[in-house]
């Protein structure tokens, strides 16, 4: 951090994110409790206790300072898939293969299928949304707030949300510690589910929206309780530990789960490597992302060699969630002034707008002393790509310039009112 600035120490977030999650475990209890009675079977009381949950975790979310995380805007899903497409092909085959046993047995289809559709639609739909906003949202996002500064906090952040995620996919009290075969279980799902939750995060840090990730958890989920629980009527089994013979089958089938996710798991880790920092997530402040059409003339004007695309990506949404959210990093007069010389050198003495022979980028730069959007200095191995310029169908006119020389913060007349964003650190050539 420059000199000159504050910085909040986001502790307020992450105890806020505690107390969320410790209420959230104990409160929905309370409320489900006495509605047992309404629920006809245990598939409707499954979604009753879904959509509470998901209501409850989701208004924590926003009481945190988190509402903008529940935005979507087009291409969130193919964000998430980027990272997480495998392992939804992974559920699609084992969906397949359960229905290819049910018919192989003679299980006749239920004949309530179509109200079991709708119902198990609308409780994966919870499960997305609960999972998300309390493990990615809540959890993930109170951690980053405090330890999101450094490499080692964010990682951490990141793993630790991976390992509460595959915890509470475990029923701690029933799991027989004194069994080797239902220990073996219980960490090879968490293993499993933790992986699954790296890539989830690497997709959702990337925006700061959850939204997508959401209804593709959902979708996932789907696509495995679709035979089963929909088709064929069985009673639903959320226990992921099993005794006996079947104990050695879930081993395996574990083992073989997490091979498959392994492509998809270092991915997204590899991705998450080289994220710019400090990423202090959602709930500090840092804002999603403006329109699309921001990111399509963004991609278009800066491009990056091809073993480089997840660095473009990441650079781009941590640029423009300083630049809608300043009150996480103020002083842009500071940062002028200290800024390297070799950075200073790499713009022309005066405000130049970059420009293609694309229309939709020749909208005029702003009068002086009135905000507009500025791109701050890009990481090494950036460069214009007139190509991809012209060839980018940019839906609405948006104007990047490069910022002026910097100047003393007294000689400099629009700082205090020019709403230029500020860089994070080691973003300078």
């Amino acid at each position: 951090m420059v000199s000159g600035t504050t910085e909040r120490s986001g502790v307020g977030k992450l105890v806020g994110a505690v107390v969320a999650l410790a209420a959230l475990y104990v409160l929905p209890s309370l409320v489900i409790f006495p509605l047992v009675d309404y629920a006809n079977d245990s598939d409707s009381l499954s979604l009753l206790v879904e959509l509470i949950v998901a209501s409850m975790s989701v208004g924590a979310l926003c009481l945190l300072g988190g509402t903008h995380m529940l935005d979507y805007e087009r291409g969130d899903f193919a964000r998430v898939w980027k990272y997480t497409g495998p392992i939804m092909v992974v559920s699609l085959v084992m969906g397949a293969l359960s229905i290819f046993e049910y018919v192989s047995s003679g299980t006749e289809v239920s004949p309530y299928w179509l109200s079991k559709l709708a119902l198990y639609t609308m409780l994966c739909l919870g499960i997305g949304f609960y999972e998300e906003s309390y493990c990615r949202g809540i959890a993930l996002g109170g951690l980053l707030s405090a330890f999101g500064r450094t490499r080692a906090g964010f990682m951490g952040s990141v793993l630790a949300t991976a390992v509460f995620f595959g915890s509470l996919h475990i029923s701690w009290g029933a799991l027989d510690f004194s069994s080797a075969s239902q220990l073996a279980q219980a960490l090879l799902k968490m293993a499993q589910t933790g992986m699954y939750s790296v890539c989830l995060s690497a997709a959702i840090l990337e925006s700061n929206r959850l939204s997508g990730a959401a209804f593709f958890h959902g979708l996932d989920d789907f696509l495995v309780m679709f035979g089963p629980y929909v088709l064929f009527g069985v009673e639903q089994d959320t226990n992921y530990v099993s005794s006996g013979e079947d104990g050695a089958l879930m081993i395996g089938m574990y083992v073989v789960l997490v091979l498959l996710y392994l492509p998809s798991f270092i991915k997204a880790l590899r991705a998450l490597i080289i994220m710019p920092l400090p990423r202090r997530g959602g709930l500090y402040g840092e804002g999603a992302l403006p329109a699309r059409e921001l990111e399509v003339a963004y991609r278009a004007v800066v491009d990056a060699r091809s073993a480089d695309r997840a660095v473009a990506r990441s650079y781009f949404d941590q640029w423009v969630a300083y630049y809608k959210s300043l009150e996480a990093y103020q002083g842009q007069q500071t940062w002028a002034a200290q800024q390297a010389p070799a950075a200073r050198q790499a713009w022309p003495a005066q405000p130049q707008q970059v420009s293609s022979a694309h229309p939709a980028h020749q909208a005029p730069v702003a009068p002086v002393g009135q905000p507009m959007r500025v791109m701050p200095v890009p990481p090494e191995g950036y460069v214009p790509n007139p190509t991809r310029v012209a060839a980018t169908q940019a839906p609405a006119p948006v104007a990047f310039v490069r910022p002026q020389p910097p100047v003393p913060p007294q000689a400099h007349p629009d700082a205090a009112s020019s709403g230029l964003p500020t860089p994070p650190l080691g973003w300078a050539r």
